[in-house]
């Protein structure tokens, strides 16, 4: 299966009916595993569950940049780059990561911290790191959508709709999408 043509090409309805499904289904597999788990920690459960739905979700967005930049390069707009790769699988490794080391969860706050300093020091970067990837990966999405569009160069005030379209993606699935399927032609 061609995933940027699945991705490209899937009406709004059913990408979304999928990633609901993902959802429904990860929770019918989850709640029954942490109510019934006793003493043994359900933390690779929930980091595989995790993971592999945000690879998911953000997989939506590199296929739009990958499978729209083709139709941009006749303008000569280069949107896409191989190294954006790294801003998919980064926050779902993390996720995993987090989960399986620290299992039960953990709690940084004023008041004490359930890990120690050097943990601190490794997971505040890297969820901020993750953070970063994702809202990145939102933004070279939209932007790609709009200057498939356009046909020129864009700024952030031509792209912002789709931006927030994106990062609610319940509501926003149900606009882009439509637009990304007339692209993907």
């Amino acid at each position: 299966m061609d995933l940027e043509k699945f991705y490209l090409q899937t009406k709004h309805w059913k990408l979304f009916l999928y990633f609901i499904l993902y959802s429904v289904i990860s929770q019918i597999i989850a709640v029954p595993a942490l109510l019934n788990r006793g003493n043994l920690p359900v933390g690779i459960l929930f980091g595989l569950i995790g993971a592999v739905g945000l690879l998911v979700f953000l997989g939506w967005f590199y296929f739009i940049i990958k499978g729209l930049s083709k139709k941009i390069e006749k303008t000569g707009l280069k949107v896409f780059r191989a190294s954006y790769l790294f801003f998919v699988i980064f926050p779902a490794l993390y996720l995993l990561i987090v989960f399986i080391v620290l299992p039960y969860g953990f709690t940084i706050s004023t008041e004490g911290s359930s890990v120690g300093t050097v943990a601190q020091m490794i997971i505040i970067p890297a969820h901020l790191l993750s953070m970063f990837s994702i809202f990145f990966m939102m933004y070279k999405a939209a932007k790609t959508v709009k200057i498939a569009e356009f046909q020129r160069k864009v700024t952030f005030g031509d792209f912002a709709g789709e931006f927030f379209l994106m990062w609610f993606f319940p509501l926003g699935i149900w606009i882009v999408q439509p637009k990304i399927n007339k692209f993907a032609e």
